[in-house]
């Protein structure tokens, strides 16, 4: 989703009013971003990828998603540490009406003695950058060098004064404004490309000179625009566009759909894809490891012919002679048909019939567990591709490195841990007023909010026979409960077991559900297989507990 000069002129509009005189409390960064904390709880993310170059406003969880799964921390989120931890922000400004903004802070380093950074961001596409100045804009350091057998226009190094990129060669909107002509359009200067071509789309539906106006509010009046989108673009305007939706929130909150969103979307597949890769090789294995049990069963049903072929020869021993290569000899259990038992001419009779008893006795002993590891091997693969189905549902980013964690892939994923914390297996808690609903998100997840988490007297939720999450609706201790409020809470449990199953995109979805302490592991099965007693059941909408449930 690309955003355009419009969109920084905003972003430094809200900065301006939202952050000014706000201390630098902390800096965090990685590879191609960085995370300013500005005052107790204000984040704001700014990101130099060639991809999603922007900033905007950042949650508890994308926050704690982006430092666990954060590849390394690059040399100039070190420096802009070191330079604007407990720095003042002072202001925002856009340079020359292009996708480049500039960050100014304050920071006092001793009695009466105040030193002058700035943070420049250019969101410019595949050559976006971060650079940092003094107060001349002389640069310190940049993410991005440039150097002068680059780019012949500017240098952008330590100690070179810093240089805008090349000014776009157009019509400023104040000129367009005095005599606006629709070839004009798609040389504003300030306007991105998209939002111009949507003003050239539909500049039938009211006078130009009134398009003119509405453009030149998004910068005299920047606090009358609204952020929307489609399927390109994110944008600010004074009014809705056609064919754009509005954003709820502010400027720094809708930057989320350009900037944040698909960089935790990438790094979520990269995630999800590795996991799926995980299950699958799994699944292949345990899989071979079933075919050569089968096999082996298979083989072992021919026990019962060694006996048998040992017992004709030990009642027929006096007809049988050293240097024989096989021998005729009647099956009475089989009607007196003949049976043609091999002989090893090197041995004597009796050491033919030990032989035939000593298969018979290999083959039995193969016999001898094989069906329950063939059931563990079953329920195993069922597990697994389970597993695999679910992953697919699980949506909260944070919740997903706890499973590649719990699942060995965090050095593969290039995942970093925090320092001394602690992974309970994967599950979700939500809210409910009194009430509390756990959602396991893998096997061990299940297992934990089932036979863990839940009381006796909790009840269990799973979608009817489809693979999905074991849901636990935790009861409010000895209270006595409303019936509504229960029934209220058993259709949004109900509604979570829909949605964390495979039947997500269905419209209604069969769901059981009994008491805890009907619930009992299957022995010899995987760590969640489970059988249950008394259940009930209802049909519910998966996306129901959308309406009422809140997430830890």
């Amino acid at each position: 989703m690309r955003i355009g000069p419009e969109m920084i002129n905003c972003w430094s509009f809200e900065l301006n009013s939202t952050f000014t005189g706000k201390k630098v409390t902390d800096v965090t960064g990685r590879d191609d971003w960085i995370i300013l904390t500005l005052g107790n709880r204000d984040n704001v993310f700014l990101t130099w990828s060639s991809r999603n170059a922007g900033c905007c406003h950042i949650n508890s969880i994308e926050y704690e998603f982006l430092l666990l799964s954060g590849n390394y921390t690059s040399n100039i989120s070190a420096y802009l540490k070191k330079h604007l931890q407990n720095a003042i922000f002072i202001k925002a400004e856009q340079i020359g009406r292009d996708r480049i903004i500039k960050l100014y802070f304050e920071k006092r380093v001793s009695a009466g003695v105040k030193v002058y950074t700035n943070i420049i961001l250019e969101a410019v596409g595949p050559k976006s950058n971060l650079v940092i100045s003094d107060q001349k804009d002389r640069i310190l350091e940049s993410a991005k060098h440039i150097l002068p057998y680059m780019n012949s226009y500017r240098t952008i190094a330590p100690d070179h004064n810093y240089i805008p990129p090349p000014p776009f060669k157009g019509i400023s909107l104040e000129s367009f404004g005095l005599a606006p002509t629709l070839k004009d359009v798609s040389s504003i200067k300030g306007i991105g490309k998209d939002l111009s071509k949507l003003v050239l789309e539909n500049s039938n539906i009211r006078k130009l000179e009134e398009w003119a106006d509405l453009l030149a509010d998004i910068y005299s009046k920047p606090f009358l625009c609204l952020p929307q989108r489609n399927e390109v673009m994110l944008t600010v305007f004074p009014e809705v566009l056609p064919n754009c939706e509005k954003v709820h929130g502010s400027f720094l909150e809708a930057g989320k759909f350009a900037v944040i969103e698909p960089l935790i979307e990438a790094k979520t597949n990269q995630i999800k894809s590795k996991i799926r890769n995980l299950y699958e090789k799994q699944i292949k294995s345990r899989k071979r490891h079933l075919d050569g049990l089968l096999s082996k069963k298979e083989r072992s049903r021919e026990a019962e012919n060694f006996r048998k072929k040992g017992d004709l020869l030990m009642s027929s021993i006096y007809q049988l002679s050293r240097g024989q290569e096989s021998v005729l000899l009647p099956d009475y259990e089989n009607n007196g048909e003949n049976v043609e038992i091999i002989l090893n001419p090197r041995l004597s009779p009796s050491e033919n019939i030990q032989k035939y008893y000593n298969q018979y006795k290999k083959y039995k002993k193969n016999l001898k567990g094989i069906d329950k590891k063939i059931f563990f091997l079953e329920s195993r693969i069922d597990e697994l591709s389970e597993q695999k189905e679910t992953i697919e549902l699980v949506d909260h980013p944070v919740q997903l490195l706890s499973i590649a964690k719990e699942l060995n892939l965090m050095s593969t994923l290039e995942i970093k841990k925090k320092q001394d914390k602690s992974y309970l297996p994967p599950h979700l808690k939500k809210f409910l007023g009194e009430f509390i609903i756990l959602v396991g998100l893998n096997a061990k997840g299940n297992r934990y909010v089932t036979f863990n988490e839940a009381g006796p007297e909790d009840i269990w939720f799973h979608a009817y026979e489809v693979p999905g999450s074991h849901v636990i609706l935790k009861l409010p201790g000895k209270k006595e409960l409303d019936k509504g409020s229960l029934d209220s809470a058993i259709e949004t449990a109900a509604s979570l077991a829909a949605y964390y199953s495979k039947y997500r995109n269905s419209g209604k979805v069969r769901v059981i559900y009994t008491r805890k302490k009907n619930v009992r592991p299957i022995k010899g099965g995987g760590i969640a297989q489970v059988t249950y007693y008394y259940p009930d059941s209802l049909y519910v909408e998966p996306d129901f507990w959308k309406e009422s449930c809140a997430e830890n």
